[in-house]
C-alpha cells in the first residue's frame, strides 16, 4: 500500500494525550479519522479542539473488545496503553506485559489489508512489547505480513495535554512555577529527556508513510537537557523567581535508557526541532489556562 492524502484511519488510544495530537495531526492533512478509545486513560476534553470536525468520529470502545470500525480503511495507528502509575515505580522487577490489543488490532489489519503503526512507550522495569516472540517476527503480530507493519517506540513526550507521570520532573517545575512556589527538584536529577509532541507525530507520520517495515524505530531526544536549561525555561516561561532547591529524592531511581534515534535520523530523516524554551513556552500555555483564574494563588 502506498500512503496517500485523504485515507481513512483508525486511532486507538484517541483521548490520550499522544493520540489525540496525532488525530488532530492527521486531520490537518486532510484524512478522515475514527477514534477509539475507552476513556480507562484518556480523557475526552482531550478531543474536544476537533470533536466536531467534519471528518472526525470516536468510539467509546474497550479495544481488547474488537476494533469498532465497518467500511474500508486505509491504516491503524495502535497506541499501545500506558502501564497503571502503581506499576512503574523504579527497580521493580520486570512485569509480563499487560493486554494491549496487539492481537485484535493485528486481525483487523490483516482482514482490511490496511497498513498499521504500532506505537508504544519504552521503560527498563518492564518487559518491552516489542520483544520477538520468535526470531523471525520482530513483533508477534499473528498472521499480518510483516511488510504491512511499523513500529514507533517514544520517549520523553511532552506538552499541551500531558498527565504528570508523561514527564513528572517537568510538570512539577511548571507546577511550582505557575503558582508562585520555589522550583524543587530531586538530587539525583541532573537531565531531563524530553521532546515535544509535535516532533514525536511528525515522526510517527513519517514512519507510518515510510516502506521501513517492521524495524522498531526509536522516537525521542537522544541527547537530554541539563536541569539547569529546563529550569531556566521554566522561569522565562512562568515568571517564576528565586534560587533552585535541591530535596532529597524520596525514591532514588536511574534514568530510563534514552533512544537509539539513529535509525530516525539515517532512513526518516527525522530528528526533534522544537527547541526546549519554545516548547515549555506552549506547555506552560496550556497549563495555566487548565489552572484557571487562580493560578498564582493555590498551591501545585
Amino acid at each position: 500500500m502506498t500512503p496517500t492524502t485523504n485515507q481513512r484511519l483508525v486511532v486507538t488510544g484517541a483521548a490520550g494525550f499522544i493520540g489525540s495530537h496525532l488525530c488532530e495531526a492527521l486531520l490537518r492533512r486532510g484524512h478522515e479519522v475514527v477514534g477509539v478509545d475507552d476513556l480507562s486513560s484518556g480523557q475526552r476534553h482531550n478531543l474536544a479542539p476537533f470533536v466536531r470536525h467534519p471528518s472526525f468520529s470516536f468510539r467509546e470502545h474497550d479495544i481488547d473488545d474488537g476494533v469498532p470500525v465497518h467500511g474500508p480503511i486505509d491504516g491503524l495507528f495502535h497506541l499501545i496503553p500506558p502501564l497503571p502509575a502503581a506499576m512503574r515505580a523504579p527497580g521493580a522487577p520486570a512485569l509480563p506485559t499487560p493486554p494491549n490489543g496487539l492481537e485484535h488490532v493485528a486481525e483487523f489489519a490483516h482482514r482490511r489489508d490496511c497498513r498499521l503503526l504500532v506505537v508504544g512507550a519504552t521503560g527498563e522495569s518492564y518487559e518491552d512489547p516489542f520483544e520477538p516472540a520468535e526470531e523471525t517476527s520482530p513483533v508477534p503480530l499473528p498472521r499480518i505480513a510483516q511488510d504491512s507493519v511499523r513500529i514507533a517506540r517514544l520517549h520523553g513526550a511532552y506538552g499541551p495535554r500531558m498527565e504528570p507521570e508523561d514527564e513528572p520532573t517537568l510538570t512539577h517545575l511548571l507546577l511550582r512555577g505557575l503558582t508562585g512556589q520555589p522550583l524543587v527538584v530531586a538530587d539525583d536529577v541532573t537531565s531531563v529527556a524530553t521532546c515535544f509532541v509535535s516532533d514525536l507525530i511528525a515522526g510517527m507520520i513519517t514512519l507510518f508513510q515510510s516502506n521501513l517495515a517492521s524495524v522498531p524505530v526509536d522516537l525521542g531526544d537522544a541527547t537530554g537537557h541539563p536541569i539547569d536549561e529546563v529550569v531556566e525555561a521554566v522561569r522565562a516561561a512562568t515568571g517564576a523567581e528565586g534560587p533552585l532547591e535541591r530535596q532529597a529524592a524520596t525514591c532514588p531511581s536511574r534514568p530510563p535508557p534514552g533512544p537509539d534515534t539513529s535509525i530516525a535520523i539515517d532512513r526518516l530523516g527525522w530528528s526533534p526541532r522544537v527547541e526546549l524554551a519554545a516548547g515549555i513556552r506552549a506547555t506552560a500555555a496550556w497549563l495555566r489556562e487548565e489552572l484557571g483564574p487562580t493560578v498564582g494563588r493555590r498551591a501545585a
